[in-house]
């Protein structure tokens, strides 16, 4: 005998050696566990088809109406951010002027030397004078013209925009002038920062041999402290203002996609797959 099913004997209708003819019953098997696994299948059929019922049945008016409104509330985020990122901008411009001015005057102005050469070449010639490695004091004062000759051709254009630009300017225009004004106010707080190093070398190998700093050095070091500290400031608002945006327009994308995804129905694919567990279930 090959039986279909395995389980416990739970009664024998035959005898050893009797005849018996096709299809007479011979034993029976406990049915208690087949009957329980068929109703497990069938409560797993029921609850696939309830599962495509729910799919395909269309949204309710209380659902599409808190997606309208989560949609409403992003974009009114980002009308919200386009005023204050403008003000941060202003904000940045009332200070960038004077620093960038004040650090023109502190490397190519001529105090240092008494109107014979720009104050960054003639701290470079000094600290060149008390080091075994010239190139190194060439090396600051080079940085430090260099950096000051990005972050201004970076100001100029900043500033022109921001000129151009007016307060009620669209959320494109506004987001592209912050994004530039905090690249802008970053080659600034790197001028200003490689600036401050060449002053400090000099002053550093000045004093390393006991002789004393120009008197100047001390106030450009004082001014440039001060230029370091508005500069970060910005730029911790400038930063906050991009990342803010950055999320504000994915909420806004998030929220629409969600907004059409229901109006749409349900994805073809989430159809398929349903159809496919009910067919599974009911073969099972």
């Amino acid at each position: 005998l090959n039986p279909k099913a395995s389980g416990e004997i739970t009664a024998v209708y035959v005898k050893d050696g009797q005849q018996v003819a096709k299809g007479q019953a011979i034993a029976q098997i406990d049915t208690t566990d087949a009957y329980q696994s068929l109703k497990d299948a069938q409560a797993n059929l029921k609850s696939a088809q309830l599962s495509l019922a729910k799919l395909q049945e269309p949204e309710d008016d209380l659902t599409l109406a808190q997606a309208q409104n989560k949609l409403d509330q992003a974009t009114q985020t980002i009308a919200t951010d386009n005023t204050t990122n403008f003000n941060d901008v202003a904000d940045a411009f009332l200070d960038l002027p004077s620093i960038i001015t004040g650090l023109n005057t502190i490397d190519f102005g001529t105090t240092a030397s008494h109107g014979t050469q720009w104050n960054i070449d003639y701290f470079m010639a000094q600290a060149s004078q008390y080091t075994s490695s010239p190139s190194e004091a060439k090396a600051y004062r080079d940085n430090a013209y260099n950096a000051y000759n990005a972050a201004k051709a970076s100001y100029d254009k900043a500033f022109a925009d921001y000129q151009a630009a007016s307060r009620g300017a669209d959320a494109s225009t506004t987001a592209a002038l912050l994004q530039e004004t905090y690249e802008t106010t970053r080659l600034i707080a790197n001028a200003v920062k490689l600036s401050n190093s060449l002053i400090q070398y000099y002053q550093d190998k000045l004093t390393s041999l006991n002789y004393s700093p120009i008197a100047e050095s001390n106030t450009d070091l004082n001014s440039l402290n001060s230029y370091t500290g508005k500069v970060n400031s910005h730029l911790t608002q400038l930063l906050s203002d991009i990342n803010n945006l950055q999320n504000h327009q994915a909420a806004v994308t998030e929220a629409r996609l969600n907004l059409e995804k229901l109006k749409s129905g349900p994805d073809d694919l989430d159809v398929q797959t349903s159809q496919l567990t009910i067919e599974q279930r009911q073969n099972a």
